[in-house]
């Protein structure tokens, strides 16, 4: 429904700014970014095209990851490179809020990709792919994201368990397993 709302809003406002309308996928205006930041999105498609994807699948993922630049707050490389855990939890929200479980179900592996080309690329200092939980069976009250103390309160919580359940849940906590 918010597609399809979104899609009527741009076709008003293009027939009120050009008084026609002329039938093409409508691609948002997205917003300028620093020259540095245009070259990364550039080397990111290029390494998403290397997959063989087609056009529609590329243009989702240059989507997001313009989304992500946006959301963390990001307007040059050194910006990137000072991206805390805080700032990807904030993001995450933030995409929580803006788009429908079905749209984040298929977001969210394109979240972890980018954040893990921001670190093999040496934009980021740590893998924060490995914080963003992987949408197996997204309801509404699993967070995307678990947060620092959200982790610490699991981990109290495992004494109970052998060492190897510890162990597991662990993983499960640190990779998104």
């Amino acid at each position: 429904v918010h597609k399809i709302r979104r899609r009527s809003l741009n076709i008003l406002m293009e027939v009120y700014d050009s008084g026609t309308l002329d039938w093409h996928i409508y691609k948002e205006k997205s917003e300028s970014l620093n020259t540095e930041l245009v070259d990364l999105k550039n080397e990111y498609i290029r390494f998403i095209n290397t997959n063989n994807l087609s056009a529609k699948t590329v243009y989702l993922h240059d989507y997001v990851f313009m989304k992500t630049v946006e959301y963390l707050n990001v307007r040059n490389h050194e910006d990137l490179i000072n991206v805390k855990r805080e700032g990807i939890e904030e993001m995450m929200r933030t995409f929580n809020d803006c788009f429908s479980q079905r749209s984040m179900e298929t977001i969210i592996p394109i979240i972890r990709r980018i954040l893990k080309f921001f670190y093999d690329s040496g934009c980021t200092a740590n893998n924060y792919a490995g914080m963003i939980l992987s949408p197996i069976h997204f309801m509404e009250f699993n967070p995307a994201v678990l947060s620092k103390s959200e982790e610490l309160k699991i981990i109290e919580n495992l004494s109970g368990l052998n060492l190897r359940d510890q162990a597991i849940m662990m993983l499960a906590i640190r990779y998104g397993l």
